[in-house]
């Protein structure tokens, strides 16, 4: 798993950048900076040869640098989003734009990076020439979504679990997302392991599947809060009342293209959660692609790999120079 060849070319603290070795001499520019959720290793992005979006991106002529944000310890507990956000993220950023003697480049963020991909680009929107959100939630109050019913305050205190924990465990996490489709996820898969238990690709891959699920990594209490009370509680994203470091988020100073990548079956960021983000921006180039697949089959699905991403190759290309 994670095998296309990379390196570290930054580091603070526990943020890493990597920077995938490119496998053709001409390159779009400016380069893509993904941006990868808080609550998982990225290694899903590349799991393997023919399931990577990396790899088909790289394919495709694209350069692709990844944030790694690291596994939080007892000594981070108060990082909150303005750390992530004007911290880490900025830093990253410019980093990028002084080594290749850039103005702009363009940033893509999967599930809880994507929003905070999206929170950037609308306080720094000089910085960024492309914005690509996957399976991002951006509207929290998003009809039917189980997310938002089970963080309601009449059943989650995000405080005293923060308080209480410090460093919110990541097994919280996992079987939250279980629990989204606990039909799917704790008996039909098996059961579909069972049927082609003498299929080694699909037990290789299956294997490989269920070892990023449990591979998660805890969340800082600080921005557990955050995620729990200002966004699915109050949704102060799109109500434009979310503040960092003093300045209001406000998504109408995204005007740059932005592409929402959608799944259909996605039980964690619903298509419509994601998608409102097209409302709030002003942009005059907003495109999206959807695919009848969920949350994880968009990086690692076979139909993913064949509609979504030389799509989303050829949409970047065609935004740069």
């Amino acid at each position: 798993m994670g095998t296309t060849p990379k390196e570290v070319v930054w580091r603070k603290d526990k943020v890493e950048l990597h920077h995938y070795r490119p496998v053709r001499k001409k390159r779009a520019r400016p380069p893509l900076l993904i941006v990868y959720a808080l609550l998982n290793k990225p290694y899903i992005l590349d799991l393997e040869p023919k399931r990577s979006v990396v790899e088909s991106l790289l394919n495709k002529g694209i350069d692709v640098y990844l944030i790694y944000w690291g596994s939080p310890g007892e000594e981070d507990r108060h990082l909150c989003t303005e750390d992530y956000v004007e911290g880490y993220l900025n830093d990253v950023v410019d980093w990028i734009l002084e080594s290749q003697e850039l103005e702009k480049i363009s940033l893509m963020g999967y599930c809880i990076g994507g929003t905070l991909a999206s929170i950037y680009a609308s306080i720094h929107p000089e910085k960024i020439q492309n914005l690509v959100i996957m399976a991002a939630p951006i509207e929290f109050h998003c009809g039917g979504s189980f997310l938002h019913m089970w963080t309601s305050e009449e059943y989650l205190d995000a405080s005293k679990l923060a308080d209480a924990f410090g460093i919110v465990p990541m097994e919280l996490f996992t079987w939250t997302f279980k629990y989204l489709d606990p039909v799917g996820n704790l008996h039909l898969k098996y059961l579909n392991l069972w049927e082609n238990a003498d299929n080694e690709e699909f037990t290789e891959t299956f294997f490989r599947m269920e070892k990023w699920i449990h591979d998660g990594i805890p969340m800082t209490g600080a921005f557990y809060v955050d995620l729990i009370e200002k966004w699915y509680q109050q949704n102060q994203l799109t109500s434009g009342e979310l503040r960092i470091c003093g300045r209001r988020v406000d998504l109408g100073k995204i005007h740059m293209p932005v592409l929402t990548i959608t799944g259909m079956r996605d039980h964690i960021a619903p298509p419509e959660s994601t998608e409102a983000l097209l409302e709030h921006v002003s942009s005059k180039e907003k495109d999206s692609i959807s695919c009848n697949t969920g949350h994880v089959g968009l990086s690692v699905g076979g139909r993913s790999h064949r509609e979504v991403w030389p799509k989303v190759a050829s949409w970047l290309k065609k935004r740069s120079r």
